[in-house]
């Protein structure tokens, strides 16, 4: 009986330990013209795990595109541009419940080592100086908005090289933001029940009835 409160007691205390942790996601976002790369990667303690963003980006692409293919077969081209507006619908609808859901969370994420560095050339003098200027604006009002959810920790190294010379387009942007992991157990669930009512996830009930 001893040792039994002695294991649940250092059990405790492990996951308290993991709670309360901290955990960092490292983002790193490439663009060239002939690359497109996003990943990320999770870290706590000695364990990191990275994963191809873009990848599962792509595999959700094409369920979506191979609902609205059925749809332009079974109706034509008018019930394609429908359903492609209600999946359009759809994703901004659950964006807007999401945002709700996690500002408060957003709240408590810090991000520091945040360098974004760009070049940019159309190949006329005149027209890379205008778009330079506009990507400094863009860049600025990312970075400001991004302010407003989580805390920025130092000053981001931002950075554009016009090329007037020639014609190019490539970015690479790279941070690490961390929080404590019971902080993102409670967003998650708060999502999980989300999704649930969403029916994204299934219920137990829609699972018995597909058995």
């Amino acid at each position: 009986m001893k040792w039994l409160v002695i294991g649940i007691g250092i059990l405790i205390l492990l996951v308290l330990l993991i709670l309360l942790s901290k955990l960092s996601l490292k983002i790193s976002l490439l663009y060239t013209e002939t690359e497109k790369q996003c990943l990320l990667e999770v870290k706590i303690w000695i364990i990191h795990y990275t994963f191809d963003v873009l990848e599962r980006i792509e595999k959700q692409q094409r369920k979506t595109e191979q609902k609205i293919e059925k749809a332009e077969e079974e109706g034509g081209t008018e019930d394609k541009f429908v359903a492609w507006l209600d999946s359009i619908a759809e994703i901004i609808k659950r964006l807007q419940e999401i945002h709700t859901m996690f500002k408060d969370f957003l709240q408590k994420v810090k991000i520091n080592n945040w360098r974004w560095y760009s070049q940019i050339g159309t190949g006329d003098a005149a027209s890379t100086g205008v778009i330079t200027g506009y990507v400094w604006s863009v860049k600025g009002i990312i970075v400001g908005a991004a302010g407003q959810y989580v805390e920025i920790i130092g000053a981001p190294q931002l950075e554009i090289t016009p090329i007037f010379q020639g014609k190019t387009v490539a970015s690479h942007c790279e941070l690490t933001a961390s929080f404590r992991i019971y902080r993102a157990v409670k967003a998650v669930i708060r999502l999980f029940i989300f999704l649930k009512k969403q029916g994204v996830i299934p219920t137990d009930h829609a699972m018995q009835q597909k058995i």
